[in-house]
């Protein structure tokens, strides 16, 4: 393990500087902020309402088809008795450029990615509703050149240049740039997504919505540009083994992959991406959901855990150093 860390921190150093990649990255620790996560974690919250069962349900139907998260066909529900409903259908995530923390906290930009994900949604006769997000897996936006050599730029005149030579790869080679540099807006496309509270009207809400998709058409423009006339690929596990490292870096490679196979860890998505883009979106959609049915949050869970709870009408954590921090700092969930 210590020669694939060695090797990494490499491959790290050596494609810092260059947008569209792709890096697979393990720690010892689990909680390290560069650890991958794995696909079957599950992220859950209890809402508590009055409304009724039909009502719920078509409630939350609703708005994941105003939220262009599902079609009506997908939304089919499964009543298991006269208490319990259920419906699950898949969304597909569009995650744009954001910067991230590798080792020893050196900075580098995640490729944009399609992070796809299971949403369950059951129902009980008590007004209750569970919302889980499980079965995660994503399609990165990486760059591959003419030989399908991973992270490298078509176009290339030398073994050892990788300067981006066409149109679209520059564009994108900007964009990671200004994110490498400073945080930007485009960093932060997903901040507004923490700010609805209870005094926030359906109408703001709505506009806000509106114009995170035009944040994310507007940059995913960009990248499906790089997919149609520059170096860009889409990478999965069923088509990774298409690619190739540079020679050099074969075999760590090799190793590191086998093992993101192996445990089901998920492309370009590590705990601080989870943490600072990933769950305020998710977050976004439970308090939107609390919203429309007027209910109130009982608790969320990460896989299995209790995170946050309902004490005295407030969501707070459950850790209490954690508890301190979001009380000194003035944090509401």
């Amino acid at each position: 393990m210590k020669r694939i860390i060695l090797s990494l921190f490499v491959v790290l150093f050596s494609q810092q500087i260059f947008s569209q990649q792709l890096h697979l990255m393990l720690a010892k620790k689990e909680r390290a902020n560069y650890m991958p996560i794995k696909g079957n974690r599950t992220y859950s919250v209890i809402i508590n309402t009055e409304s009724n069962k039909q009502d719920l349900i078509k409630k939350t139907k609703d708005f994941f088809i105003e939220e262009e998260l599902a079609e009506p066909d997908e939304l089919e529900s499964i009543n298991f008795n006269d208490n319990v409903s259920e419906y699950t259908f898949p969304i597909f995530l569009r995650l744009v450029q954001t910067k991230g923390k590798g080792m020893m906290g050196v900075p580098f930009v995640h490729p944009p990615i399609y992070l796809k994900q299971d949403v369950i949604l059951q129902f009980n006769s008590a007004g209750q509703i569970k919302m889980t997000y499980t079965n995660f897996d994503a399609i990165v936006i990486a760059s591959a050149d003419e030989e399908n050599t991973i992270n490298r730029y078509k176009g290339q005149k030398g073994k050892y240049d990788n300067e981006p030579v066409l149109d679209a790869d520059k564009k994108i080679q900007e964009e990671y740039n200004m994110i490498l540099s400073t945080q930007t807006k485009i960093g932060k496309a997903l901040i507004w997504a923490n700010t609805i509270g209870d005094k926030t009207t359906a109408e703001e809400i709505k506009k806000q919505g509106e114009e995170f998709r035009i944040k994310i058409n507007e940059r995913f423009n960009l990248y499906n540009e790089a997919l149609e006339s520059g170096s860009a690929v889409l990478i999965s596990k069923s088509n990774i083994d298409e690619y190739q490292p540079m020679k050099p870096l074969q075999k760590s490679w090799d190793n590191v992959l086998n093992k993101f196979k192996a445990d089901n860890y998920i492309f370009a998505v590590d705990n601080y991406r989870w943490e600072n883009t990933i769950i305020p979106y998710l977050d976004y959609l439970i308090k939107r959901i609390r919203w429309i049915t007027d209910g109130k949050i009982d608790n969320i869970a990460l896989d299995g855990n209790i995170k946050y709870k309902n004490v005295d009408g407030k969501i707070l954590p459950t850790d209490k150093k954690l508890r301190k921090t979001w009380k000194r700092q003035g944090i509401e969930f």
